[in-house]
């Protein structure tokens, strides 16, 4: 083989080789003699089609000026035909190229390629009939991810006050933005966004968008033939629409997951928060209240209901639809709802696959191991309650040795903390190209983004002060040695510490973090709970929490707020010897009023419910005592348990305890009566308390 046909087959695969790799990127920085229109020329073109600009070379990086300010345009800068990074580093982009407060021109128009937008205000843009739907962002055919962003003051006069997503093939990401005071003109759809294709949202709020007149959809409008719109912890609120005054679906696949929607609008029975008349749509973990017009209304079946709080509407038997207790402002960037610690969203719900974090990057959940929130936000600090295991240390005689006790441990926590935003102390202005004209002024004041600043929140931490170590000796714990072993006295629901029998435990040295208890164990000591799990959650309510005319007007004297997962004849006993009750039922609104029967046990009024709401104490005649009733037990078929405590296995209800069923155990249960399962535990059948277990399925 010759010299001359080697060379010759190097070269082509050089050539070849070379050919296959990626396009290495290129860098225009914007300024005064490099217009951002002419940069996009250079980018799509790859060349130096402007030679004021550097030229575009694949997958380019365009620079906004490092001082921000305002770039205000008479016309829609060159269509993005390549993929194109705009960091906006601050920078506003505005529609009114006359300045005279109303929008003149849509800002851009991706026909295709990737469009990625970073750190950039898009205000006051307008499209008219002829340029069609889309009032700042056209998406054809391609791509938009929008970062760190606001949009905010965009009409169209057709759909998408906003952005509007084409059709099939289209996608739109959007990441940690804020969407304000977007609209449609006439009775157009999707006040902020209108999806026809693919859209992603996550992080991000949207509130005072408008789908004006007749239109659809004060924020997002997921059309019939949309391919598919996931919103993820992510807040609505102050939107407004004839129908879904914030959320529209009417098809495609549509997940709303750990979304707040509050305080928007829509016309009668419009679903002021979502309305879908679609098949596909799935809401969990989701938080729907205060929304006028109902907070959800469906012409199809909602999936994923029973994870949600909706407080309103006909989408189906939400997990809770108590008073969430949401803030009467909102705070952060881009702004959210904080749960307060009394909130019956907080650690109410099992955590979704893939979503880790909430609205403004805390994990999910608080604290590791538990319930999630509902809603965008994740409260930090309502942690569990933690019991130690303690240690024997084997002598002679064994001797139970304990504690490890927590201790308070800082933990940085973010707290959104606005930056001052710079303003430009020149003027610039770029050369005019036939497409757009573009003048940089400092006239303008940009939307920021505020970045969290962490600040030093203390949190009870449990955290072990001493370690106990095993020392053998040579008398070894005998079989069936009482082992100190935290339990529940099933008896009384309170917390117990008590020496129980187990021949299989053995002495360890380790710190076991459970569960936290009912808040219905821990209200004061003259109102006593009964029959209930460990999702079920109280709070003492006063005359404001009752809001009721006619509950009040009765003599109110004292009252209990109940959510979560409420079994059969949840007993409820104030201190005190006569009265009435009221219940307050929660799944209807407002509040449908009913008597609850009273007895009385032992210097205390009780009644019972079935449900969540609010039990209210009035006043009234000395409450009867209880009939002589044998207890009620109900076979059961379907049902299994699991352990949130170590637990008593008791020979009957309240019997002899006979072992202990460790914690975070599921069992089939066989039975019930009011306040215990029978179990079968390793062969054996006996009693655990229905207070700290977990029910899933047919359990009565």
């Amino acid at each position: 083989m010759n010299s001359r046909f080697l060379v010759k087959f190097a070269i082509v695969a050089l050539v070849a080789l070379l050919s296959a790799l990626p396009a290495f990127a290129g860098t225009i920085n914007v300024s005064s003699s490099c217009s951002l229109a002419e940069a996009i020329d250079n980018a799509n073109d790859d060349a130096q089609t402007h030679s004021d600009c550097p030229a575009g070379s694949g997958n380019d990086i365009i620079n906004m000026p490092a001082t921000a300010s305002t770039l205000r345009l008479s016309a829609t800068l060159p269509a993005i035909s390549s993929f194109i990074t705009i960091n906006g580093r601050g920078w506003t982009i505005s529609g009114d190229g006359d300045n005279d407060g109303d929008g003149d021109t849509r800002l851009f128009l991706i026909s295709s390629g990737k469009l990625t937008i970073n750190n950039m205000t898009l205000t006051k843009a307008h499209a008219n009939n002829a340029a069609g739907n889309g009032g700042a962002i056209r998406i054809n055919a391609g791509a938009l991810e929008l970062n760190n962003s606001v949009m905010s003051d965009n009409s169209v006069d057709g759909h998408g006050g906003a952005i509007f997503v084409a059709g099939s093939g289209t996608t739109a990401t959007i990441f940690n933005s804020r969407f304000s005071n977007n609209k449609t003109i006439g009775s157009a759809d999707g006040g902020a966004i209108y999806n026809h294709g693919n859209l992603t949202v996550s992080r991000s709020a949207f509130n005072g968008n408008r789908g004006q007149g007749a239109g659809y959809a004060g924020a997002i409008y997921a059309s019939s033939s949309s391919g598919s719109t996931t919103i993820s912890n992510s807040t609505f609120y102050g939107n407004s629409a004839s129908r879904g005054g914030a959320v529209y679906a009417s098809g495609g696949t549509v997940k709303l997951l750990h979304v707040t929607i509050t305080n928007n609008t829509a016309g009668s029975n419009g679903g002021g928060g979502v309305y879908t008349s679609a098949s596909g749509v799935e809401i969990k973990n989701s938080l729907l209240s205060g929304n006028t017009g109902d907070d959800c209304r469906q012409t199809s079946t909602v999936t994923g209901v029973n994870t949600n709080l909706i407080r309103t509407g006909n989408c189906g038997t939400p997990f809770s639809s108590a008073d969430p207790r949401l803030p009467s402002s909102v705070t952060g960037s881009p702004p959210y709802f904080a749960l307060p610690s009394n909130s019956p969203a907080v650690n109410a719900v099992a955590c979704l696959a893939g979503v880790t974090v909430d609205q403004v990057g805390t994990s999910r959940p608080q604290p590791a191991g538990g319930s999630c929130d509902i809603g965008a936000f994740e409260l930090v600090g309502a942690a569990p309650t933690a019991t130690s295991t303690p240690t024997n240390t084997p002598t002679a005689m064994p001797t139970p040795t304990s504690t490890p006790t927590p201790t308070n441990t800082q933990t940085p926590t973010a707290t959104a903390t606005a930056t001052a935003t710079p303003t430009a102390t020149a003027t610039a202005t770029a050369t005019a190209t036939a497409t757009a004209t573009n003048t940089l002024t400092s006239t303008a004041t940009n939307m920021p983004i505020n970045t969290p600043t962490p600040t030093n929140t203390p949190i009870n931490t449990p955290t072990p002060t001493s370690t106990a170590t095993n020392t053998p000796t040579s008398t070894p714990v005998p079989t069936g040695t009482p082992v100190l072993a935290p339990t529940r006295d099933d008896r009384d629901n309170q917390r117990a510490t008590r020496i129980v029998a187990h021949p299989s435990w053995t002495p360890t040295t380790s710190f076991t973090k459970t569960p936290a208890p009912s808040t219905c164990l821990t209200l004061t000591d003259h109102i006593r709970i009964s029959n209930i799990t460990h999702s079920t959650q109280c709070r003492q309510v006063d005359s404001n929490g009752i809001g009721n005319a006619e509950v009040l007007a009765l003599g109110f004297r004292d009252g209990v707020d109940v959510w979560g997962w409420v079994l059969p004849n949840m007993q409820i006993c104030f201190e005190g010897d006569s009265g009435s009750f009221r219940f307050l039922d929660a799944a209807t609104a407002p509040r449908a009023v009913s008597e609850l029967p009273a007895v009385g046990r032992g210097g205390m009024i009780c009644t019972t419910i079935n449900r969540p709401g609010t039990v209210a104490l009035v006043n009234g005649p000395p409450a009867p005592a209880p009939s002589a009733t044998p207890p009620v037990y109900q076979s059961l078929s379907g049902c299994m348990v699991t352990t949130a405590f170590i637990l008593n296995f008791r020979a009957a209800p309240a019997g002899d305890v006979i072992d202990v069923v460790p914690y975070n155990v599921t069992l089939t249960a066989l039975e019930r009566t009011d306040g215990w399962f029978k179990v079968d535990y390793h062969g054996a059948r006996g009693w655990i308390s229905a207070v700290y277990v977990e029910p899933v399925g047919a359990c009565g």
